[in-house]
């Protein structure tokens, strides 16, 4: 299970973007490298290479993992609001058929002032 708080710390210690996917190297030996960095003006110590290291890797899992998350929230939440929706629209109907003995105007206001959002969104 992923630790969203430990995540965000990861990407904080990172360093800023944007970052750019430099073309591959082929070394003497055959050894390929594909460098992602950060382009600088000027040649500078990288204090936090090791923070980029772990972010990369780490971004492999923590990606997907919360994207698949965020997925699932936002289906939840069209789920919740067909709901609420389709509720509403039966409690509007129903109160419509109320006499004032069981809801009185300043409350069927309020039903309506509380429902009337669900049918904007």
């Amino acid at each position: 299970m992923r630790d969203a708080e430990k995540d965000l710390a990861l990407c904080e210690a990172a360093t800023p973007g944007p970052w750019e996917s430099l073309p591959d190297a082929v070394m003497a030996s055959n050894i390929v490298l594909r460098w992602v960095c950060q382009m600088y003006d000027s040649v500078d110590v990288f204090p936090s290479a090791a923070a980029d290291a772990r972010f990369i890797a780490e971004s492999r899992t923590a990606l997907p993992h919360w994207i698949q998350r965020a997925v699932v929230a936002e289906a939840e939440v069209e789920r919740l609001k067909n709901t609420m929706r389709s509720m509403s629209g039966s409690l509007i109907a129903w109160s419509m058929h109320l006499d004032d003995t069981v809801l009185t105007p300043l409350q069927f206001r309020e039903l309506q002032r509380i429902t009337k959002p669900l049918f904007e969104a």
